[in-house]
């Protein structure tokens, strides 16, 4: 029945339950993930269960990662059937199951706890909540969410707080309540309570919905179901029905979120409320008998379940309580214990070590320090400490300082952060800016302005021309970022280094860019100025999520809380701070905002028995030894913990189970102690996507990047487009599976959602429908029947396992099974190498026997026959082994030049400083490109494509055409063109790339001129003087035209009004001279002001005037410049007074 597996007879009558409730109450280390795994086994082996009928939920996505590979092993991929994840993955699963039973579609983000968070806070104003302090906004976070874990109406709320006269704060906040489930709807988001509500109330009003879940999932498994709250209890009571699989492991004395609206409660009226049959585990396998005696004692007499917990293992050793005379002697005390543990080999080394504390962040620091001083490296769980990083003050300081307003918004951020490595400036250059008021160095935009000022170095120049430039600009603050990344060229430094704190820090800033993208999802308008204020609250330390990454090493002591330790075991634990008024905490007293008890669907709430529920799960983690560090003088608070007191009355300290030792014995007695557990590294299982399989075998340095680090990048409009195609031809499909007609207004609304974040005009939406009907009439003149619709899969091996899901296999009219992949492209755009290899990975994880494979492309509406790729066994591990032995080296493709870590890339920065005297000056002659100095612009472009032509070191000329690539400049594409016939492949290579980048530009610039609008947003920092004849851009106003005969005029103006490209009165000229091959600036005739809404006259007017001014290149005097005025704009006296530094002023 379960093969070799031993089981013991209480494990047994688990395993082979069949059907109805089941209660498993599991004590510590009695392996209940063990039985989850074999009872999974058991049904289908057994009982003959459909794998799909199974639903296995865990509290964590960790933990069902680990549980579906144990599953996997035992029964094969039939795993990929049962439905294994997290509460929250589940519902978010179903939601997208019935898209069309709920308003919210398919097409909604679910928004984490921190990411909740940061919308309320970036909706302060439209909540209500404007003048509330930002210390205030982590509660109010809390309380929507318990709100709805109680399944409380907003309308119930404030009428129960208007009934019994509320504070103002509890009436306001219940107000921004309801506005808050109403924007939340609005922009298509859920968090985690809401999403699980949204479920509920789908089954309980859908019995649709409800009979097609019930007969799907038979058999329901929960884990740690004393940690569910009200509303998970309610969902797994509505899935359950009537026939009520439903299995229940837990234990209610591990119970410890009652923070996060857990509830033992649940857990305790399980038995009564199901008429449910209990299993009790009472054997522990993971500690030794004094540990299981001692905690046993320690928890009697305050269970509800009376437990027997009995240890199957052997040892002699004793639970220790560390008496410290003050708490200040407590950390060269337990450090002097580790360094013991290990000088006598007690355990191979400190990695057998765990410190827990109820919080690292703040009562872990002195013995932190210990360990530093006295060179014992450690591993630190939930420190905090992110925004504290070096790197990410650098970061935080550069983009505040392109913030387009003045004020400050983190006053803790100052100039010092740039002195440090990450701008790398000269100290000439530091040295000057720590001189100078801040708005002072933020006006400075030009070359020339930067010398005035007495900056020197040009390199220093290059880096405040183009950060500066981005106070001006309209990129998101994704792409900012990265903008200033590619400007310092920082991450290639550290990427050059390759040590570890080049590699922590590197992590940092990977996380930094996800928390960017988190907060552009949750904002309306994002900007910098938001994301500040998002960041000031951050800082108050109220936000868990955002703690420092650091490497971990296997042979490092670890410190982590009691609330992170569990589920976890370890060797050795010594449990800190124990002390009075520390462990347990002082129970508070009431909240300023807690929901009233008349509305909480549970009411046993005890601070004090969660306080000793947590000791004990903190304790039940050792294996082989406990250490209780204490003492009875914390602070002058006098006497000892009351779990230290009841620890030895329970236990009378002179028992062989627990021993009380001074400092000065310590060493000695508990170096007696043995460590049983084996020092056996085991090698974790590799997870890969074919996503992230795709990417490493298309480049393994951008995987990298991508996956190792985690860096978030902007999504590009066709990503936002494939994803609203695949999501569209997903529901046609199951629609049709349900046998459901797609009608014209399903297919509108199916598009409206779908396409909800993509801009798109009216034609392309109708064209859009148009693609969706064809490919209706072409799936069903082809398929005979849907077999399955975005089917997951996997592959595990001994050391890897890959992950994805087809888009749809079907069986055609001639009854032949295929497999098919969709495409948002057209067939031209196919790559037959990404797509052979898709179709070859599908094939070898699916154990179906395929007669055809193929592509759909959506924009042609065209089928394509694939051939697989063969032997994808051998790839797979090489590819699984390579990224374990962390190579990654970049690879050359089509796409580097639009990578958005091509800047950073290794191959193009490369170890130049180490390269030839060649190498050297070129990279010198780039480095000197300043687009304001037009002289030594064209020169050094000249330069850099004589290195391509006349080189004989093929290096030195792939390198001379990616600088021309990254320069960007028309005038290169002959010699780039010419160097497509070199005769080294990798010159050749870098030659397409180059062209590709600057046509890219070019084309960028044709497809958005329109969008460069004059007038609040003219100040523009992109300036570019030469594009083949094809681009003028106005230098004041930021106006481009595409031109298609290379010459030509742009009007600039202050306002919204347009005026003809080719008008007799201008402002201002950028011309294309074909004589020279550079920009020329004609003469300005007329400056023009317009009647324009919300635009800034004075800083418009004021900027216009001073660019003028200074421009050298102006044929005529100010005063010969006349001024025509049109409408009625909004100007000040103090305004007229500037116009009237220009010529005669006209109205009309």
């Amino acid at each position: 029945m379960t093969g070799e597996i031993q089981l013991t007879d209480e494990q047994r009558r688990a395993v082979e339950h069949f059907t109805g409730p089941l209660l498993v109450v599991a004590g510590p280390g009695a392996g209940k993930t063990r039985i989850i795994v074999e009872r999974v086994a058991h049904l289908m082996d057994e009982r003959g269960a459909e794998p799909s009928s199974i639903v296995v939920i865990t509290f964590t996505r960790k933990a069902a990662d680990e549980l579906k590979e144990r599953i996997i092993r035992r029964v094969g991929g039939r795993a990929e059937e049962m439905q294994i994840s997290t509460i929250h993955s589940f519902c978010n699963r179903i939601l997208r199951m019935y898209p069309d039973h709920h308003p919210l579609g398919s097409n909604f983000h679910v928004l984490d706890e921190e990411n909740q968070l940061m919308f309320i806070y970036e909706h302060r104003e439209e909540l209500g909540l404007g003048n509330v302090q930002r210390e205030r906004f982590p509660r109010i976070q809390a309380f929507f969410s318990e709100c709805q874990e109680n399944m409380v109406d907003p309308e119930t709320l404030i009428e129960y707080h208007r009934r019994t006269g509320a504070r103002r704060f509890e009436v306001t906040v219940a107000e921004a309540y309801q506005r808050y489930l109403n924007l939340m709807d609005d922009a298509g988001l859920l968090d985690f309570a809401g999403m699980q509500w949204r479920v509920v109330r789908l089954l309980e009003k859908d019995r649709k919905v409800l009979d097609d879940l019930r007969s799907r999932y038979r058999f329901l498994m929960v884990d740690e179901y004393q940690d569910t709250n009200p509303i998970q209890e309610r969902f797994l009571e509505l899935l359950a029905g009537e026939e009520c699989n439903l299995f229940a492991v837990g234990d209610e004395d591990q119970s410890i979120y009652g923070f996060r609206g857990s509830t033992p409660e649940n857990f305790l009226g399980f038995e009564k409320k199901y008429g449910a049959e209990v299993v009790m585990l009472e054997k522990n396998f993971r500690s030794v008998p004094s540990i299981v005696d001692v905690t046993q004692r320690f928890m009697d007499g305050y269970r509800e379940y009376p437990k027997d917990i009995r240890p199957v293992r052997d040892s002699e050793n004793r639970v220790f309580i560390l008496d410290n005379p003050t708490h200040q002697d407590e950390p060269s005390n337990v450090v002097g214990i580790i360094r013991a543990l290990v000088d006598h080999g007690v355990i191979p080394h400190q990695g057998y070590v765990t410190l827990l504390f109820r919080s690292v962040k703040h009562d872990a620091v002195e013995i932190m320090n210990e360990l530093r001083r006295e060179g014992i490296p450690f591993n630190v769980y939930g420190e905090g400490g992110f925004f504290d990083r070096e790197e990410i003050l650098y970061i935080m300081h550069l983009l505040h300082h392109t913030r387009r307003e003045r004020r400050k918004i983190i006053r803790k951020l100052k100039y010092e952060h740039l002195e440090g490595e990450f701008m790398d400036l000269t100290p000439g250059s530091v040295n000057l800016i720590l001189d100078m008021d801040e708005e002072e160095l933020r006006g400075l935009r030009e070359y020339r302005e930067f010398r005035e000022a007495g900056f020197t170095d040009p390199d220093d120049i290059r880096k405040l021309v183009a950060l500066n430039s981005l106070i001006d600009s309209d990129l998101g603050v994704l792409e900012r970022y990265y903008e200033i990344l590619e400007l310092t060229e920082y991450p290639h430094r550290l990427l050059e280094r390759g040590d570890d704190e080049s590699r922590e820090k590197l992590y940092n800033l990977a996380r930094f860019s996800s928390l960017i993208k988190d907060y552009e999802r949750v904002s309306s308008e994002p900007g910098v100025e938001g994301l500040m204020e998002f960041i000031r609250m951050a800082m108050s330390g109220r936000i868990k999520k955002y703690d420092q990454i650091l490497l971990e090493n296997p042979y490092s002591v670890n410190i982590m809380t009691m609330h992170r330790a569990k589920g976890l075991e370890f060797p050795v634990v010594i449990i800190c701070s124990v002390f009075n008024g520390k462990l347990p905490r002082k129970i508070r007293g009431r909240s300023e905002l807690e929901l009233p008890e008349e509305l909480r669907r549970s009411t046993m709430r005890s601070d004090v028995m969660e306080e000793r529920r947590l000791f004990y799960v903190g304790m039940t983690r050792a294996q082989d030894m406990l250490i209780i560090s204490a003492t009875g003088n914390h602070r002058g608070q006098l006497g000892y913990s009351k779990f230290i007191e009841d620890l030895i009355k329970t236990s009378r300290i002179t028992s062989d189970r627990l021993g009380r030792i001074d400092p000065e014995d310590a060493r000695i007695e508990i170096i007696k102690n043995s460590c049983q557990v084996e020092d056996i590294e085991t090698r974790e299982i590799f997870r890969i996507s074919f996503t992230e399989l795709n990417t490493y075998l298309t480049c393994p340095f951008r995987y990298m990047l991508l996956y190792e680090y985690g860096f978030d990048v902007p999504s590009t409009r066709d990503q936002l487009y494939g994803m609203a195609v695949h999501e569209c031809l997903r529901r046609i499909n199951r629609r049709l599976m349900r046998g459901e007609t797609v009608t014209d207004d399903y297919l509108q609304e199916l598009a409206s959602h779908a396409l909800r974040d993509i801009e798109m005009s009216p034609d392309g939406f109708r064209a859009f429908i148009s693609k969706l009907k064809r490919y209706l009439d072409e799936i069903r003149s082809r398929a005979s029947e849907i077999v399955s619709a975005e089917r997951p899969f996997s592959i595990l091996r001994d050391c890897f396992m890959i992950t994805g899901q087809t888009d749809l296999i079907i069986r055609n009219l001639e009854g032949d099974l295929e497999l098919v992949d969709f495409k948002s492209m057209s067939g031209s755009g196919i790559h037959a190498r990404d797509i052979e290899l898709q179709l070859g990975v599908y094939r070898h994880a699916l154990d179906m026997d395929f007669d055809g494979f193929l592509a759909y492309t959506f924009e042609d509406s065209e089928w394509h026959e694939i051939e697989p790729t063969e032997d994808m066994e051998g790839l797979l591990a090489d590819v699984a082994e390579r990224i374990r032995r962390e190579e990654f080296p970049p690879r050359e493709n089509e796409l580097c030049s639009l990578c958005i870590f091509h800047s950073i890339c290794t191959y193009l920065h490369g170890k130049l400083e180490a390269g030839s005297g060649e190498e050297d000056d070129l990279r010198r002659v780039f480095r000197a490109l300043d687009p304001e100095d037009m002289d030594g612009y064209v020169e050094a472009i000249e330069g850099i494509t004589g290195y391509l032509r006349d080189s004989s070191d093929p290096e030195v000329r792939a390198r001379a055409a990616d600088y021309l690539g990254e320069a960007g400049d028309a005038v290169a594409l002959d010699a780039l063109r010419e160097a497509l016939s070199d005769p080294e492949e990798g010159v050749r290579i870098a030659a397409r790339r180059a062209i590709e980048r600057i046509k890219k530009a070019q084309r960028a610039l044709k497809e958005n001129y329109k969008t460069l609008i004059c007038g609040r947003d003219f100040f523009r920092p992109k300036k570019i003087h030469t594009r083949e004849g094809q681009f003028v851009v106005c230098r004041v106003c930021g106006h481009s035209k595409f031109l298609e005969d290379g010459v030509g005029e742009v009007v600039g103006i202050i306002g919204d009004e347009e005026y003809s490209w080719r008008q007799e009165d201008r402002l201002f000229i950028s011309m294309w001279d074909e004589e020279s091959k550079r920009a020329r600036n004609a003469d300005i005739d007329t400056l023009w002001v317009t009647e324009a809404d919300d635009l800034n006259y004075g800083w418009a007017i004021n900027a216009v005037y001073q660019r003028l001014k200074n421009d050298v290149t102006r044929a005529k005097p100010l005063s010969e410049i006349p001024v025509t005025i049109r409408g009625d704009p909004k100007i000040s006296e103090e305004e007229i007074d500037i116009l009237r530094r220009f010529g005669e002023i006209r109205i009309g």
